[in-house]
């Protein structure tokens, strides 16, 4: 399949755009509603990890380094410039707001790297966007070393690793528990269910402490937050466990829609009034990601196949991309 080939979609309804990590790139699907529109390659290059950077833009990790992405308004992968970061091949990104302030750059929001290497980078997320690239060599972005773990997944402030959650401050990394952890996710806008972390034995849930939600082995976990704040790569919270929000949020037309998302044993669950429970999934390999529609209309997933999922209301649909080893997915802010 052609992944360049233009795709006949619904435009009244709006575009959103929804970027895919894969062994062959970083593909940009335009949705609509429910129709999987349009979709192409920005980068021709193996992607691990994406989060959305604001304005269009992607913070994306490769094999060579954190790249910052510009999507284009000329087609769905169009790209209005990329630059490198400076920081090394990389695994694993989030960007985290911060609960202390960084002395160095007074600046909370803050991008944390985690490299190839095993090494876990922390630099001002203004710094990234500002200077990444601009004609000064690779060392454009003043990166800090703050620890050493192997980083499975990243969301907000919190490391998933196989010893594991870490939460990344302003200058170091600190052990918060469990073991064996495959993934964490943060409430965007810090409401919301969560922090959660998927592991080897169960599905968590942090606050104060960890909590078993749903024994067994968890692979993948997504969280949400109220209309106008979904989506994975939160900036504004740490994973502290601090909310004040409740559990259900209602979507823009005031229905309660899940706000988490978890993988285990070949089932999709949705977290609903507490309660985790199996949902349909009808493609035909696992659960790579789930992503969550500005306005909470919508619900995105990946499998790791290349499957596009979108939920409007009406159920899923899907269409291939016809990329494989699919590792994440992030909303285009």
């Amino acid at each position: 399949m052609d992944i360049a080939e233009k795709r006949v979609y619904d435009a009244s309804a709006g575009r959103t755009r929804l970027a895919v990590a894969t062994e062959q790139g970083l593909a940009i699907v335009g949705l609509s509603a429910d129709v999987i529109g349009e979709f192409g390659l920005a980068l021709r290059t193996p992607v691990h990890d994406v989060v959305p950077a604001g304005a269009g833009r992607l913070l994306v990790a490769t094999e060579n380094d954190l790249q910052l992405v510009a999507l284009g308004d000329d087609g769905v992968a169009a790209t209005a410039g990329t630059a490198r970061t400076g920081v090394g091949a990389t695994e694993a990104v989030a960007i985290a707001d911060g609960s202390e302030r960084d002395a160095a750059t007074e600046n909370r929001a803050a991008v944390v790297a985690a490299g190839s290497d095993g090494i876990v980078r922390r630099a001002s997320l203004s710094a990234v966007l500002q200077h990444a690239g601009a004609d000064r060599g690779d060392d454009a972005v003043d990166w800090a070393d703050i620890g050493e773990a192997t980083v499975r997944r990243a969301d907000g402030a919190l490391l998933a690793t196989p010893d594991g959650v870490y939460r990344a401050g302003p200058s170091s990394i600190e052990h918060v528990g469990l073991d064996d952890v495959r993934d964490v996710a943060v409430p965007t806008g810090g409401a919301g269910p969560g922090p959660f972390a998927a592991t080897g034995d169960g599905l968590f849930r942090l606050g104060p402490g960890w909590t078993e939600e749903r024994s067994g082995a968890f692979e993948l976990v997504t969280a949400g937050g109220p209309p106008d704040h979904y989506g994975r790569g939160s900036t504004d919270d740490t994973g502290s466990g601090s909310t004040d929000a409740t559990d259900e949020e209602s979507t823009g037309n005031g229905s309660t829609a899940p706000a988490a998302h978890a993988w285990s044993d070949g089932e999709l669950l949705a977290r609903e009034d507490d309660e985790w429970s199996s949902v349909e999934w009808p493609a035909g390999a696992a659960a790579a990601d789930v992503s969550y529609a500005a306005d909470g209309s919508s619900l995105f997933a990946v499998a790791r196949d290349g499957t596009v999922l979108v939920d409007a209301g009406d159920g899923w649909r899907t269409r291939s991309i016809g990329l494989r080893g699919v590792s994440a997915s992030a909303v285009v802010e």
